[in-house]
């Protein structure tokens, strides 16, 4: 059961190892984008208004 869990373990690490050895340019793009519109930091504050209202209730 441990070599299971183990193997579970190892195959997960490198899926994520691969998916982060992918270029990201559009995110970027997105992100620039919206940090020179200043549209990212109202779309960080109503997050941050969600979760603090999640965590409060």
């Amino acid at each position: 059961m441990m070599k299971y869990y183990l193997l579970t373990a190892i195959l997960f690490l490198m899926n994520t190892m691969m998916l982060q050895a992918q270029g990201n340019s559009l995110d970027q793009e997105a992100a620039n984008f919206l940090r020179e519109s200043g549209k990212l930091y109202v779309v960080i504050t109503i997050l941050v208004t969600i979760f603090a209202g999640i965590a409060i209730f």
